[in-house]
């Protein structure tokens, strides 16, 4: 598996898990701690997979309906 892979990959599972654990995983990620999805991936691959998950967050941020996303607001 390449590196894009990886991260693609990564990204899924984190995703899949739901707005909590994406937050979860930004927040660790923030921290400098290694999360659960990022394990696999090196630095430069965490850095991307930490910039990706914070734009994906923000479009359910940005949406006025908030309907996507609401259990992690609550």
């Amino acid at each position: 598996m390449n590196r894009d892979e990886r991260l693609a990959r990564a990204l899924e599972v984190a995703c899949q898990a739901g707005c909590q654990s994406v937050r979860a995983e930004i927040e660790a990620l923030g921290k400098g701690e290694v999360s659960a999805s990022a394990r696999e991936l090196d630095e430069v691959l965490r850095r991307r997979f930490l910039e990706e998950l914070r734009a994906i967050m923000a479009v359910y941020d940005s949406r006025e309906d908030d309907g996507a996303c609401r259990e992690a607001l609550d």
